[in-house]
């Protein structure tokens, strides 16, 4: 017995009224939306080619492309493939479907958007290999968390449908940059967010992303399409976005000096990014420009991350010197004051100028923090020890 069996004798053969099934040929979106339909046997695919000038999705004079293509390791900026996915859900796994694909790319100075829709569940093999018909082998990925959302479905719907995977490529996942950039400045960096933050960008009656899933899948069972040309245009609009996000990041990312730039704290937290990438040259720069700032603790915290650059290129003077800039964010001063009693000591021996410094950095440690964690134990502990360690050998000089 089928389980619409058992709950028809459970629950009442009136309660349970079927979902009409509609066939895909019967829901023609064409009447609302200019595009193109592709058939095979009897799969069927909508396509839509939207175009829009490159300068206006950039929002930027297109010679700052050559830092995305440097950021993309790419040498043309037309292999950059933009791609985004309208989904039955969010939720991933084998029961979601990318029920539409929208793939945009730069061509002959346009930004052409290519939307592939597919208006039933059996069509979905068919739009797979279209998209795969459109990437070529040197293209670039460019997504919005998609790594770990639109990529993986993907993946997992080319599997589950036996196809080869076309996205095996370079890929830039934007979310990853704009947390490196604005996690600190924005309450959120979701696409949304750095559209109304950064790009200033304003959607009006724009179809909300959670609404979605429930209006394909009402647009599967009643066969009524007026729904979809708002889905159609949020998803042109997610694409153009982040092609207007990678030309402001990579000009971030190269500019120590970029107009785009809001705040200092933006300048140490790409500092950071070029250090843990190993190019100290150009922390550096950022880190000095960040320095220029009101705000004490900010201007702490950017001098000691120059002097311990110094320090690691061994510059020793120098990272002294920086060191003794810290002079206002606490625990930055304790790490500041045991650098250089350590030069001091190490290096110049100079055992009554380390002396004072950690005696400086056990005062501030037990002004400005209370005791009883296991890490404050570590310090205070540590800047006892060394402060033993130099009166003894102050002792032996004047003994000796």
């Amino acid at each position: 017995m089928s389980l619409e069996s058992k709950l028809r004798r459970i629950i009442g053969t009136d309660t349970i009224k079927p979902v009409p099934k509609v066939k895909s040929e019967s829901i023609q979106i064409d009447r609302l939306i200019d595009g193109d339909w592709v058939e095979c046997d009897s799969a069927r695919v909508f396509i839509r080619e939207h175009e829009s000038n490159a300068e206006k999705v950039t929002g930027d004079n297109l010679q700052t492309m050559q830092s995305v293509c440097e950021l993309s390791k790419t040498p043309l900026a037309e292999n950059l493939l933009f791609l985004d996915t309208e989904t039955t859900g969010l939720a991933g796994g084998t029961g979601t479907f990318a029920f539409m694909v929208g793939i945009g790319r730069l061509s002959s100075g346009k930004f052409i958007t290519t939307q592939y829709f597919m208006p039933g569940f059996g069509d979905e093999s068919l739009m797979l290999e279209e998209i795969a018909g459109r990437i070529e082998h040197d293209d670039v990925l460019v997504t919005f968390n998609g790594k770990t959302f639109d990529i993986p479905l993907l993946e997992t719907r080319y599997l589950i449908n036996r196809l080869k995977n076309p996205f095996q490529m370079e890929h830039i996942d934007l979310l990853h940059y704009a947390r490196v950039i604005w996690r600190d400045t924005l309450d959120s960096c979701s696409l949304q967010s750095l559209e109304r933050n950064i790009l200033e960008l304003h959607r009006f009656n724009d179809t909300p992303g959670y609404m979605i899933p429930q209006l394909y899948f009402d647009y599967i069972r009643r066969g009524t399409p007026d729904a979809m040309p708002g889905i159609f245009e949020h998803n042109v609009i997610d694409i153009e976005s982040m092609h207007r996000i990678l030309i402001r990041i990579a000009d971030i990312l190269d500019n120590p000096n970029s107009r785009h730039f809001d705040s200092p704290l933006e300048q140490l937290r790409v500092a950071r990014y070029h250090r843990n990438k190993g190019r100290m040259q150009s922390a550096l720069e950022f880190l000095c420009n960040a320095t220029d700032t009101q705000d004490n603790r900010l201007r702490d915290r950017a001098h000691h991350e120059i002097a311990f650059i110094h320090k690691q290129k061994g510059d020793y003077q120098s990272a002294f010197e920086c060191f003794s800039k810290v002079t206002s964010c606490p625990d930055l001063t304790v790490s500041a004051s045991v650098e250089m009693a350590k030069h001091l000591e190490h290096r110049v021996k100079d055992y009554q100028g380390a002396l004072e410094l950690t005696m400086k950095a056990i005062q501030t440690y037990k002004t400005e923090r209370a005791f009883g964690t296991h890490t404050g134990r570590d310090i205070i502990s540590a800047l006892y020890h060394r402060q033993n360690r130099l009166l003894s050998r102050l002792r032996k000089m004047q003994s000796g």
